[in-house]
């Protein structure tokens, strides 16, 4: 049996950068190689087994881009993640539609991406469905784009904050299903400790409120067991 965790490909040109990650992804029993352009990228994840890539956007050769789509070409289900300074929106909907699974914009914080690639991971082997991240997801009166992190109704739009994102999409994903609290901790806050369950009753308090515009909407508490986002069909 491997002692690594899975097999990590980073991407980028920024070779500090690259062995900054590769050193911290190391310490968490990752393997991990390192390629500085997307045609190298891609012939190196073309012979050999690769569980996860992280890659960036603007590099010579190939961009990031136009690698990632040939990645899909030749597998259609290892997780990608984009690690970019291009925060734009459109930029990132191209992100997302050339096959990628996660987009961490540049400056990152190095827990936030060990707690990204856990989930994908876990996403990866079944521990959550597998749903294609929908540019705009209809919640009563809302519509919710995740990528902009933005929850719209007809009166006004509404910012949301990474975790609260990660929270509604996750709930919204299994609309009308109990989620686990401890999905929910993994999911979103990487690990389940006292710390954990108690931002994330914080954070479940929050997007009631986001959502309380449309009395339809409720997240459901069954006690000691999850939660469940429902849209009940009176008015």
């Amino acid at each position: 049996m491997s002692q690594y965790k899975a097999h990590i490909l980073i991407i980028d040109d920024d070779k500090e950068l690259s062995a900054l990650i590769k050193k911290q992804l190391i310490a968490e029993q990752y393997q991990v190689d390192c390629m500085s352009n997307g045609a190298k990228g891609v012939l190196f994840f073309q012979t050999a087994k690769i569980d996860l890539v992280l890659i960036d956007i603007v590099m010579p050769e190939l961009n990031g881009i136009e690698a990632a789509k040939a990645i899909r070409h030749h597998n259609q289900d290892t997780p990608i993640i984009f690690l970019t300074s291009q925060s734009d929106i459109q930029t990132k909907l191209e992100g997302f539609r050339a096959g990628a699974d996660d987009y961490l914009i540049k400056p990152f914080d190095i827990d936030e991406l060990k707690v990204r690639i856990g989930a994908v991971l876990r996403r990866k082997s079944g521990s959550f469905k597998n749903i294609d991240i929908q540019e705009n997801v209809p919640l009563g009166i809302f519509t919710f784009n995740y990528l902009s992190r933005q929850l719209k109704s007809p009166v006004q739009t509404k910012s949301l904050s990474i975790k609260e994102a990660e929270l509604l999409k996750l709930l919204s994903d299994h609309l009308g299903e109990f989620v686990k609290r401890e999905t929910i901790l993994t999911y979103v806050w990487g690990k389940v400790d006292d710390y954990a369950k108690n931002s994330m009753d914080v954070y479940l308090s929050r997007v009631r409120k986001l959502l309380k515009e449309d009395s339809r909407i409720a997240i459901e508490n069954l006690h000691g067991t999850g939660f469940k986002l429902h849209i009940s069909n009176t008015k």
